[in-house]
């Protein structure tokens, strides 16, 4: 068995280099990052938001979650303003749901979603059977 890679980079700008950071690959370390522990839900582990809070600007709302397993980084996803129904491989969670995962939810984000039309979102799990994920 090999290894497919060694870490998850994330681009947060134009250029690939100076706008790019490391993902942490342990809860306990995104614990002391600006990463925010949300909820944990079933088959997809703790959700985890960058910089996520109560008063958060949603026109700035970071798109990207990490998703944590046993303490160790089993995944990561998008959620994405609007609803882009051209796949079925995305999720379209109701306002209601998004407590499911997203804690806290900020503020602004129920006439965000509305405004929006909603969100679309994708899981990418680092293993083959994420139905075994638990919180």
């Amino acid at each position: 068995v090999g290894t497919t890679g060694t870490g998850l980079w994330l681009q947060n700008g134009p250029d690939p280099i100076q706008d790019s950071f490391s993902s942490p690959m342990n809860q306990t370390d995104a614990n002391k990052t600006k990463w925010v522990q949300g909820a944990c839900f079933p088959s997809m582990g703790v959700h985890y938001w960058y910089d996520n809070r109560l008063d958060t600007d949603c026109s700035h709302f970071f798109p990207a979650f990490l998703m944590y397993n046993q303490g160790k980084l089993t995944g990561f996803g998008w959620a994405t303003a609007g609803k882009f129904e051209h796949t079925k491989r995305a999720e379209y969670p109701p306002l209601a749901a998004l407590t499911s995962f997203l804690v806290p939810v900020p503020t602004c984000m129920p006439d965000f979603f509305h405004e929006t039309s909603g969100f679309t979102t994708m899981h990418v799990y680092f293993n083959a059977a994420p139905w075994n994920l638990l919180c």
